[in-house]
C-alpha cells in the first residue's frame, strides 16, 4: 500500500464553533486508517501474506505549504526518494514476492 495520509492540523483553543464543526470529520481519519490497515492486515496474513504501508503522512498545512510551491516537483522528488530508501528491504521482500508468486508459481 501506498499513498498520502494528510493528518488533520492543530485547532487552535480559541476556534469558532464553525471551525470545530468542519475539523470534525478529519478527527477520526487517523483512526479509521489504522483500523483499515489492520483489517487488510489481518486479511492478507489468513492467506499468508503481508502487508506493506508505504504511506507519507503529512499535515494539511504542511501538504498546502508544499503544493504551493514552485518548486514542488523537486520536492515530491526528494520525498518519494526519501520513502524509498526508507522502506527499501520491504520494498524488496514485496517485490520479491510478487516474482515469485507471477512466474514461479510452484516455488511460492
Amino acid at each position: 500500500m501506498g499513498g498520502l495520509n494528510v493528518l488533520p492540523d492543530i485547532l487552535e483553543t480559541e476556534a469558532s464553533l464553525l471551525e470545530w464543526i468542519k475539523r470534525l470529520p478529519s478527527l477520526y481519519k487517523p483512526s479509521k486508517t489504522h483500523t483499515m490497515n489492520n483489517q487488510a492486515q489481518e486479511i492478507l496474513q489468513l492467506q499468508g501474506h503481508r502487508f506493506y504501508d508505504f504511506s507519507w503522512q503529512v499535515s494539511g498545512d504542511a501538504w498546502t505549504e508544499l503544493y504551493m510551491k514552485k518548486t514542488r516537483k523537486d520536492k515530491l522528488v526528494q520525498i518519494s526518494q526519501w520513502l524509498i530508501q526508507k522502506n527499501m528491504s520491504s520494498i524488496d521482500r514485496l517485490l520479491n514476492f510478487i516474482i515469485k508468486e507471477k512466474f514461479c508459481p510452484d516455488k511460492a
